[in-house]
């Protein structure tokens, strides 16, 4: 989950297999989280139209408004200043986890796959590897053990390595963080 380079809040799946044609990007799901009396997220001067203090949104068609407080915030270590998707992603997450998850099966229809295979592995975390730093997938441990696992269809083989991929880890690549850095 996290935001597009349309700065739309979506959930990008990437299919490699050998079954199917397309390899990388696929699709992605983008109805998860929309506003509930507005089609963007932005208004003409580009300013994010979400409240962090009053919300109303539509998280998988369920209407919820929710009136967060400074204190809520602090907890989970999130910024108020220059609120954008990210944070909110952030902040909808500590609360609706589940429902930021795409079924498995819905991934399989939308790649109508001629087969549906059993789920293999699933996680939340492991070692992320840092490409602003030109760290590679391949030469992650924890994307080399999941290959070494599903060719010996073996998921004992599977190593997270140093759990990163939480998002106080990656706080650098925030949005305001980036037009700083671009000054």
């Amino acid at each position: 989950m996290g935001v597009d380079a349309n700065l739309e809040i979506s959930n990008n799946f990437y299919v490699y297999s050998n079954s199917m044609r397309q390899q990388g990007f696929f699709s992605c799901f983008d109805e998860i989280l929309t506003l509930v009396n507005e089609e963007y997220w932005y208004d003409d001067e580009e300013h994010f139209l979400v409240d962090p203090f009053h919300m109303e949104l539509l998280l998988k068609g369920e209407r919820i408004t929710l009136t967060p407080t400074v204190e809520e915030y602090k907890r989970l270590e999130i910024e108020t200043d220059s609120f954008h998707p990210t944070k909110l992603i952030r902040f909808l997450t500590s609360k609706y986890k589940e429902k930021f998850w795409v079924n498995p099966s819905d991934i399989l229809d939308e790649t109508n796959a001629e087969f549906k295979p059993n789920l293999f592995y699933q996680t939340e975390e492991w070692e992320h590897p840092d490409i602003s730093d030109d760290q590679k997938p391949s030469e992650s441990i924890f994307f080399q053990s999941l290959a070494k696992a599903i060719e010996l269809n073996n998921v004992n083989l599977i190593t997270v390595g140093k759990v990163n991929n939480d998002w106080t880890n990656w706080t650098w690549s925030d949005f305001e963080k980036q037009e700083e850095n671009d000054i």
